[in-house]
């Protein structure tokens, strides 16, 4: 008898799922698509990081 963790059932899903979701506490929800400002916030914390 095989048994599959959550974690492993998650691995799986996300890696052939269209769209990206997270797994908190035992539970798979989907994640909301980034805006413009936070793509934008988000690079420019990496750039300052990357000097």
């Amino acid at each position: 008898m095989v048994v599959y963790s959550i974690t492993q059932t998650y691995l799986e899903q996300e890696e052939a799922a269209a769209t990206k979701s997270e797994l908190i506490r035992g539970e798979i929800v989907a994640m909301a698509g980034a805006t413009i400002s936070h793509a934008r916030i988000s690079m420019d914390i990496d750039n300052s990081l990357s000097m």
